[in-house]
């Protein structure tokens, strides 16, 4: 009786040895392939499976009628819709000439824009002076309830419940001293300006020690308040209570203008460059080669998670980043010259703002998600 395996099955065994080498070797390659295109389209959240559409329909409007201008912008409420943008804007009177006592903020409703007036403290000057002609500079959402304001000259004004209340903030530095503020609550407010200088909000006013003199231009945190950071020049700002830090900027070059990120997910920062880590222990920023996603200074940042970011900038450049790759709109806009210099976004809404060059007039884009 012949034992053993025959010639013929051994040959099939081999075969079949041979395939399932050749089918984990197929795999392994396109494992690396996708894992090296990830990487070209950047950083992804975590699992790296999860997308958002770049399908967006955005509205344009041009506001006010000459000089005028939208710094900064922020979504309240998307049921029912309620944002709000702050600047300059003139309006003509009725003699077709420009009215000289300003706009300070624009109102969005979901159907169109209006206009109105907030007075602010000029808190610079000996005595505080009430004023109508202070241009807004930032603005942040608590709830609909409570919107705070934050004037150019520093002068502080909460909307709250529908009544307009003016704070005496310690800034003391002049026009032009105020930039942006965030916090989690009405007890825990910051507020951060030119040289420097940041101070906060617990129901009294408190000046921190900064450790810099560069204009501190954005700043954002965790919701719960945990991780606070501020940028400044190239200098990332970290704050804890009380207490502030500078942490690694290692890899970032040139100044930054925004910062946004998810708590030990994703942290990014831009300006000259879209800049990026996983932790923020991290001792280096990562960055993209000049032209491969953007080619313009970029201005602000926001979004709904780490597979769901607006970044605005120069040129009216928009870019959406899906958690797999980023898309450029840029040609979205028909304006020859201008600048994106904030972005907002709440669920499947952004709203965009600044000013265009070429006709003096501030803009605002509204994205709605298809």
């Amino acid at each position: 009786m012949e034992t053993g395996v025959g010639k013929n099955e051994i040959r099939e065994r081999r075969l079949s040895f041979t395939a399932k080498h050749i089918l984990i070797a197929v795999c392994i390659a396109l494992f690396i392939v996708s894992f090296s295109c990830d990487l070209l389209t950047g950083p992804h959240k975590s699992g790296g499976v999860d997308t958002t559409s770049h399908a967006w329909t955005f509205e344009i409007d041009t506001l006010g009628d000459g000089a005028s201008q939208l710094y900064d912008v922020a979504i309240v409420s998307t049921s029912p819709p309620l944002a709000y943008a702050v600047g300059r804007m003139y309006l003509k009177d009725s003699t077709g000439q420009l009215n000289p006592n300003i706009h300070n903020l624009a109102k969005w409703d979901g159907t169109g824009w209006t206009f109105l007036q907030v007075s602010v403290k000029l808190t610079y000057m000996a005595s505080s002076v009430v004023t109508d002609q202070d241009p807004l500079q930032s603005v942040f959402p608590i709830s609909e309830n409570d919107v705070w304001f934050v004037s150019r000259a520093g002068g502080v004004t909460r909307l709250r419940y529908g009544n307009w209340d003016l704070l005496d903030i310690p800034y003391g530095e002049g026009p032009g001293a105020a930039s942006k503020t965030w916090g989690t609550s009405s007890s825990n407010m910051y507020f951060v300006s030119n040289n420097g200088r940041i101070v906060r909000y617990d129901g009294f006013w408190h000046t921190l020690t900064s450790s810099t003199s560069l204009d501190i231009r954005d700043i954002w945190g965790s919701p719960d308040g945990s991780q606070v950071l501020a940028v400044a020049g190239s200098k990332i700002l970290k704050i804890q209570g009380s207490t502030v830090s500078t942490i690694s900027d290692s890899g970032v070059e040139g100044s930054l203008n925004g910062t946004w990120f998810v708590p030990d997910q994703k942290y990014y920062a831009v300006g000259g460059g879209i800049y990026w880590k996983n932790r923020l222990t991290d001792p280096v920023w990562n960055t993209y080669a000049p032209g491969v996603v953007t080619s313009y200074v970029s201005e602000s940042i926001a979004g709904n998670d780490t597979n769901d970011v607006f970044v605005v900038g120069d040129s009216f450049e928009m870019l959406h980043y899906n958690g797999r790759s980023w898309y450029n709109y840029k040609d979205v806009v028909p304006l020859s010259y201008g600048v994106l210099g904030s972005v907002a976004m709440k669920g499947n809404l952004m709203i965009a703002v600044g000013f265009t060059g070429s006709t003096q007039q501030a803009i605002a884009i509204v994205g709605k998600r298809n």
